[in-house]
């Protein structure tokens, strides 16, 4: 496959994860009671401070939005290191199968776990945390 058709494709994916983001984080707010009216992008003009987090909620808390694509031939989901060490979100939002909610500190706590650590993410070039599809459901909100 092309390396810029494979880049684009993927952007792509992304844009259409991200918009449904939107709509899991209200879902998440409901579970609990509570009504969310606001949710916006993180509106940074610099990398660095667009890295923090992808989207920002009515109530200040800060969203991540990741997605695994191979999910359903690997049985896990990979946890990218560079993305939670670049990353400030209160909360990540993993669409694997499920949109799966977790957070910060349990997202601190599954990459200092006993799973395995491996190469892998865009081209293999990022180091992450091989997390068994089977505990991701046990241990996040599923929205």
């Amino acid at each position: 496959m092309n390396r810029d058709w494979s880049i684009a494709e993927q952007k792509a994916t992304n844009a259409i994860v991200e918009g449904l983001a939107f709509e899991m984080i209200r879902r998440f707010y409901l579970l609990q009671g509570i009504r969310l009216n606001r949710i916006d992008y993180n509106g940074a003009l610099d990398l660095t401070n667009k890295q923090k987090f992808d989207l920002v909620d009515g109530y200040g808390k800060t969203w991540e939005v990741k997605s695994d694509h191979l999910w359903h031939v690997t049985g896990n989901v990979f946890l990218e290191h560079q993305a939670f060490e670049h990353s400030q979100a209160d909360y990540f939002l993993v669409f694997a199968g499920f949109p799966f909610i977790i957070t910060r500190e349990l997202f601190q706590q599954l990459l200092n776990g006993p799973y395995r650590i491996v190469r892998g993410g865009d081209y293999g070039l990022a180091t992450g945390t091989l997390l068994p599809i089977s505990e991701l459901k046990s241990l996040a909100t599923i929205v």
